[in-house]
């Protein structure tokens, strides 16, 4: 898979980077919101810290998306529900916080590009309504 990670901070961003290339994943990484709006349309995913020092996180996130349907996960060091919640209103398809673990990062990778890959669609169960009742 394809990665661009936006952080500029060296001491989370390389520790990243090589895990996702030890994992087999193809990366490029971007330490300013600008340099991003120039890289993300290669990537199959982003993430992308909100903690920019040149532009607003939350503003490239929705940059991001208005141009693309590119998965995007969001990170932010504030563990508040209100930042959670701007960033996935921005556009981010998940947001985690900082400090997050490894496999779960992988997994939130895998389930937001599986969601592009169909479509955002489930398909349709051929039995019907999926064993769900009125009485249910």
């Amino acid at each position: 898979m394809r990665v661009l990670v936006i952080d500029p901070d060296d001491g989370t961003a390389e520790p990243l980077v090589c895990r996702l290339v030890r994992n087999g994943h193809q990366v490029r990484r971007a330490r300013t919101g600008r340099a991003a709006l120039q890289a993300w349309e290669q990537a199959e995913v982003v993430l992308l810290d909100l903690e920019l020092p040149d532009l607003d996180g939350l503003q490239v996130c929705a940059e991001i998306r208005a141009r693309g349907t590119t998965p995007l996960i969001a990170f932010t060091s504030r563990d508040t529900e209100l930042d959670r919640v701007l960033s996935l209103r921005s556009g981010a398809d998940d947001c985690l916080v900082k400090p997050y673990g490894f496999r779960e990062l992988i997994a939130r990778m895998n389930a937001v590009t599986r969601r592009v890959a169909t479509g955002g669609v489930r398909p349709a169960c051929p039995a019907g309504p999926c064993g769900w009742t009125r009485d249910a």
